[in-house]
């Protein structure tokens, strides 16, 4: 079979075509049956030939920049001062690709500079290390066109070359080989960021997945079926140490692939990296999956899927809060009879919101659990006891659902305890000795309703999931 016919794409987006390089054969110069060995090859494997010569290689296509290494110094040349390094330099050249990612061109570095000026110089060394940067970050193809790339730095060399045996190109993140062309990271089975189409997203699952490799790494015992951790607390530590004491970042490229290069749609930057590995770690001592947590908050069923998960996992990222972006998506959903793993979204909601809170900002988790239980209680007292009749439950659920719409609708706190009074006659529930002490006074009362609609969103969840079974079963 004739090997991959198509450039590393990636790399493809920085230099012109005419630069690249190919050693094989066009279709023209085989025989009558290697061009049908070869047809039947492409219409398997959906693959193209190579160039406008439809050329089948050998081996694949080479783009070799020229470079002067160790240049003699000029005395006769005036010294320049790199843009990159800021050193001084009499071999100096302009800003070519992929010294800049951003810059698609020559051209493109002069139409940045608004004064009309030529653009920036880069000594020799800055320009040779540059050609390495494409093969230090991670890339990703993210729907049709969009191409998602992610790339660690720290401007400690030391630490730098840590960051890629940790995250970078020597890392277990990384997969190399000739056959990945759009993406070599999330290629796992059980990787977060083969679901990340959106770059917080992305920066979410691909953390997620360092601290997976960290903490649940796990082998078989050579002398039993067990499995055991062969990560422990020190080898976490170890890594946090690394990053703890010298500047961290992550930039974010979010791209659209052109016809020539790509346009960019977004660039982030982002160096609280400390922050969300020690948020990782204590939901996880605490019992709550962040991986289960990122794989909840998807609607398949949405146009847009992927903008509510971008959408919490930056603010979860920039230590805001989710409580009114992740309530009005989880009453959609389960309100759709779309079951999920509820129990851990609810207790990675109450335990992140209580982290990022100013003392005496929010609330405390006395008046959370009392706002979930109330919402709980009004759930239970309106669904029937027996669970397995289908009819029954989505009346049940139907008859919650305009309550709780009703519930979410109210826009002061006099209306929201007007409601829940309502709601408690109408199903001869027990008035809340907390709401009768005044909580509502003490709280914002937007996110005192939040909390309780989502735990009548709990309960609601349950019973749609033990129906579900139940209705498995029985087709069994």
């Amino acid at each position: 079979k004739p090997p991959n016919a198509l450039p590393n794409s990636i790399a493809a987006l920085f230099v012109k075509g005419s630069s690249w390089k190919a050693n094989g054969i066009t279709f023209k110069e085989l025989t009558e049956n290697e061009k049908k060995q070869v047809q039947a090859f492409l219409k398997k494997t959906g693959k193209s030939l190579w160039g406008k010569k439809e050329f089948v290689l050998y081996d694949l296509p080479t783009c070799h920049p020229q470079l002067d290494i160790l240049p003699e110094s000029n005395p006769r040349r005036k010294k320049q001062v790199c843009c990159v390094c800021g050193n001084e330099s009499s071999n100096c050249s302009e800003v070519s690709q992929p010294s800049y990612l951003l810059f698609a061109s020559n051209t493109a570095t002069k139409s940045f500079n608004s004064d009309g000026k030529m653009p920036d110089v880069i000594c020799w060394e800055c320009e040779f290390l540059s050609k390495f940067a494409l093969h230090t970050a991670g890339y990703k193809k993210a729907g049709t066109n969009d191409i998602l790339i992610i790339q660690a730095y720290s401007p400690s060399l030391p630490t730098l070359i840590d960051l890629q045996t940790e995250v970078g190109a020597d890392s277990p993140l990384r997969r190399h080989g000739d056959e990945i062309y759009y993406c070599n990271i999330g290629l796992e089975s059980d990787s977060l960021v083969r679901h990340a189409a959106k770059p917080f997203e992305l920066l979410w699952a691909f953390l997620y997945d360092k601290f997976f490799i960290l903490t649940k790494e796990q082998v078989k015992d050579e002398t039993s079926d067990a499995v055991k951790s062969w990560l422990g607390d020190e080898d976490f530590d170890e890594f946090f140490r690394k990053i703890a004491f010298a500047p961290v970042m992550f930039f974010l490229l979010y791209a659209e692939i052109g016809s020539k290069t790509f346009i960019t749609k977004d660039l982030t930057i982002y160096q609280d990296i400390c922050y969300f590995f020690r948020l990782l770690k204590y939901m996880k001592e605490n019992d709550i999956d962040p991986g289960v947590f990122f794989s909840s908050i998807w609607d398949s069923e949405d146009k847009n899927p992927a903008l509510v998960r971008e959408e919490i996992c930056r603010k979860i990222l920039m230590k805001q809060s989710i409580l009114h972006v992740l309530e009005p998506f989880c009453f959609r959903k389960i309100m759709n009879g779309q079951p999920m793993a509820f129990s851990n979204v609810l207790n990675f909601l109450e335990n992140y919101e209580l982290l990022i809170e100013k003392e005496g900002a929010g609330m405390n988790k006395e008046q959370v659990e009392t706002a979930v239980n109330l919402g709980k209680q009004i759930a239970l007292s309106v669904l029937p006891e027996d669970r397995k009749d289908k009819n029954k439950l989505d009346a049940a659920v139907k008859k919650i659902k305009g309550d709780l719409f009703v519930l979410r609708k109210s826009r002061t706190s006099t209306d929201f305890l007007n409601q829940i009074n309502n709601i408690m006659f109408r199903y001869g529930i027990p008035v809340s000795g907390k709401l009768l002490d005044g909580i509502l006074e003490e709280v914002k009362f937007e996110d005192f309703r939040a909390y309780c609609v989502m735990g009548a969103l709990q309960v609601i969840n349950a019973a749609n999931s033990s129906l579900n079974n139940n209705s498995k079963e029985d087709q069994q």
